[in-house]
């Protein structure tokens, strides 16, 4: 089980750094796409398909803090 919690919290990093940096998978038209996959699946997605392309410190720590705050917008 905290295997599971590693990796997905790992993933939430990679998946918010990559669309910060404008990584995004569109799907459909261009009129109409969106953003379609979720930061988890955008994750694995850029894992899969990006596996020789790096994330710096800076990005994981940006995409640390974004998390932080969404978790701020939460009562636990």
């Amino acid at each position: 089980m905290l295997i599971a919690s590693l990796l997905a919290f790992a993933l939430w990093l990679i998946g918010l750094a990559v669309r910060r940096n404008g990584f995004a998978v569109h799907y459909g038209s261009r009129k109409k796409a969106a953003a379609t996959l979720s930061i988890l699946s955008l994750a694995r997605h850029w894992l899969q398909y990006h596996s020789s392309a790096l994330l710096t410190r800076r990005q994981i720590a940006e995409a640390l803090n974004e998390l932080g705050s969404m978790l701020e917008t939460y009562e636990i």
